[in-house]
């Protein structure tokens, strides 16, 4: 059987090259982001700070060989223009992501009030475009990295914008805030209360993740939270680890158990559940994407049928567009159609509330094959 509905639960999104032109206040407009074209491509520039050369792979001109052009991106970054785009993957939803070097450089503006209203445009362009078409687009809000007032103000403006679903760049307090330091909480509690999966796809502290396709450096930051008992506190709150690989997670999951019972004597840090290892708080807790990684397929009932969702990537590293059909029914081949539908479409859709999909039951979340650890 082919899979009829299939969602990319990790997606990049294409911004418009006017988004911040168009809704920035007139006061920054020596900073506002613009698309500008040099010899070599299109590029971003953030006052006198200028990114790296944007790449669509196989979007030029429709397919064609000629160079993208700032026409092409207002037309790929439109809902029309969207939907071409799952329709050529035959993926009939994504979760849209926007993670592209434009953030950096508005970071580097050094301008809190304009870092800000960078972020609070995004999210009100994502909002329209998830707008436009709900069952087609989720639309990621971002945060901005100015500390936690905006953070959480941001966070709770996007639960109203009616976004189902938030992306750090940073620790929600700042990049340099210490996640034990609880400064951070009032984001937690609000996330936690409107239901909001926060996504990680880089390491909190700013810095560049060099392995995003091999064992995401991100993975310190997510045992962080756990460790500083925020999942204790925060039950309700979902966290969703932005990675086409998720190998690393199946050796994980075994090795922070065992060396937390092996330290038992000796370690600072206890989890608030004395009922559960590290490795169950890191499946009941963590929703994870995977891409073209079929041993992780071959286990995931180690991470549960609730916690493991197939993903495109699309024009973000290791993208599979336009063949994103063909390569899961290589990485799925032997499961049974009602696996298939489960990894393809179902975790999705009850992670973000698509249609009528019912959300995850706490029995469901903790629904997972353990190890038996000696």
């Amino acid at each position: 059987m082919t899979v009829a509905n299939m969602i990319s639960a990790a997606s990049g999104v294409i911004e418009p090259p006017d988004l911040w032109q168009a809704r920035l206040p007139q006061r920054f407009s020596d900073l506002c982001p613009r698309i500008e074209e040099t010899v070599a491509g299109l590029t971003w520039r953030v006052g006198k700070h200028i990114g790296e050369v944007l790449s669509y792979p196989g979007l030029a001109g429709s397919g064609k060989e000629e160079r993208l052009t700032k026409r092409d991106l207002q037309n790929y970054s439109s809902s029309k223009g969207r939907i071409w785009i799952q329709n050529r993957d035959s993926v009939t939803c994504e979760v849209l992501y926007s993670v592209g070097q434009v953030w950096d450089l508005i970071a580097r503006s050094g301008d809190d009030e304009f870092i800000q209203c960078c972020y609070g445009a995004y999210n009100d362009w994502a909002s329209e475009l998830q707008k436009a078409d709900p069952a087609r687009f989720v639309c990621v809000a971002k945060i901005p990295t100015t500390g936690i007032g905006a953070a959480t103000a941001e966070i709770e403006r996007a639960g109203r914008l009616g976004l189902r679903s938030a992306v750090l760049d940073v620790w929600p307090a700042g990049a340099k805030t210490p996640v034990r330091a609880k400064k951070c909480d009032g984001f937690w509690a609000a996330a936690a209360q409107q239901k909001m999966p926060v996504a990680i796809y880089r390491p909190l502290s700013g810095d560049k993740d060099e392995e995003f396709d091999d064992s995401p450096e991100f993975i310190q930051d997510i045992s962080a939270i756990m460790f500083a008992n925020i999942f204790d506190r925060y039950p309700d709150l979902k966290i969703v680890s932005v990675a086409p690989h998720v190998g690393w997670a199946l050796r994980l999951f075994e090795q922070m158990s065992d060396q937390y019972m092996r330290t038992a004597a000796l370690r600072k840090s206890h989890l608030g559940n004395s009922d559960m290892l590290p490795g169950d708080y890191m499946r009941s807790f963590v929703w994870y994407t995977t891409q073209n990684d079929r041993t992780t397929i071959l286990n995931r009932t180690y991470f549960g049928a609730a916690h493991l969702m197939f993903a495109s990537f699309a024009f973000m590293p290791a993208s599979s567009w336009p063949n994103t059909r063909q390569m899961f029914a290589r990485v799925t081949s032997g499961m049974n159609d009602d696996e298939q539908l489960v990894l393809a479409d179902e975790v999705a859709s009850r992670l973000y509330g698509l249609g009528n999909a019912k959300p995850f039951s706490l029995q469901e979340a903790n629904e997972y094959l353990k190890y038996g650890l000696l």
